[in-house]
């Protein structure tokens, strides 16, 4: 009988995605949705505010749940501020039953971040930190429309080193224009003497309504980025980064835990426009409309 009560009252797991829907600026190969350059401190506030009123709407039917993981990705969540993003974490941990040991992570523009902000987020309760470096090469970033260089990449880590956040994992785009297995092998290399714990490589998708989509680009063939990503599984690996799912790599015991959430079929809730969800079989969204989540618009079905 004790066996059957622990079993009953075990809570799930769930994982929380904050959607942050602003840039400073539209990278040209972005169909993330996003408000390029409206960053106005009242139109922050407001947002603050929606997400806000949706976390304690939706934390009335998560009383089953136990929250393992916080995810704030975007849009450029660094833009939004370290002060709000840490008061929406704060909701988060006052309405939903998060764990103790719970992986809080925030992607963040290497160009908007310094020490300070790397140790408010620290003080607030985030451990984890995705760095939007894409690439170590210049030629490489500046087609891509990145506001950063590989400099600029090597003091954010440390800024968050120095705030003593020992969770930090960088992002690298596979298949770019005019790149080689050369210019990939020097950025995991640069990913490497950064000493980051987690990669996640992507592969470049070109998506219909982005800049790239209207561009003649000198793109390897299918061929050509199926070699690059299969040299950048042997390269990781090289460098002590386990693959443990398609595009993410990492150091033992650094796997992102967020992702793992998705790809084990786990139940997730999305907050923001263009968040999506997946909580007791049912499947919905918030539309692509930020004004619309400003307005405490409810959530879509996603009849899946």
């Amino acid at each position: 009988m004790a066996l059957i009560q622990i079993v009953e009252n075990k809570k799930k797991s769930l994982g929380i995605y904050v959607h942050i829907p602003f840039c400073r600026s539209k990278c040209e190969y972005c169909d993330f949705y996003s408000v390029p350059g409206a960053r106005s401190r009242d139109l922050m506030d407001r947002y603050l505010d929606a997400v806000i009123l949706h976390i304690r709407e939706a934390a009335q039917g998560a009383a089953g749940y136990e929250v393992d993981t916080v995810y704030f990705g975007g849009g450029t969540p660094s833009v939004f501020g370290a002060k709000r993003l840490c008061r929406v974490l704060e909701k988060v941990k006052e309405q939903f039953n998060v764990a103790e040991n719970a992986e809080i992570s925030t992607e963040c523009n290497p160009a908007d971040v310094d020490v300070s902000f790397f140790e408010t987020l620290k003080r607030g309760g985030f451990n984890r930190i995705s760095m939007g470096m894409q690439s170590a090469n210049e030629a490489e970033l500046k087609i891509l429309g990145r506001r950063h260089t590989a400099e600029t990449v090597r003091e954010a880590v440390k800024a968050a080193r120095e705030a003593s956040i020992d969770n930090v994992s960088v992002d690298l785009m596979l298949g770019l224009p005019n790149s080689s297995l050369e210019t990939l092998k020097s950025s995991i290399d640069f990913c490497a003497a950064l000493e980051a714990d987690h990669v996640s490589a992507y592969i470049l998708k070109i998506e219909p309504g982005t800049p790239f989509a209207k561009q003649e680009l000198n793109l390897p063939d299918e061929d050509g980025t199926a070699d690059q990503y299969l040299f950048a599984v042997n390269e990781l690996k090289k460098h002590g980064y386990d693959q443990y799912e398609i595009s993410n790599f990492a150091r033992p015991g650094k796997e992102s835990r967020h992702n793992l959430q998705y790809w084990r079929c786990g139940e997730y809730l999305g907050l923001g426009p263009a968040a999506h969800s997946f909580m007791e079989g049912r499947r919905f969204y918030f539309p692509r409309d930020l004004e619309g989540f400003l307005n405490g618009n409810a959530p879509a079905d996603d009849g899946a």
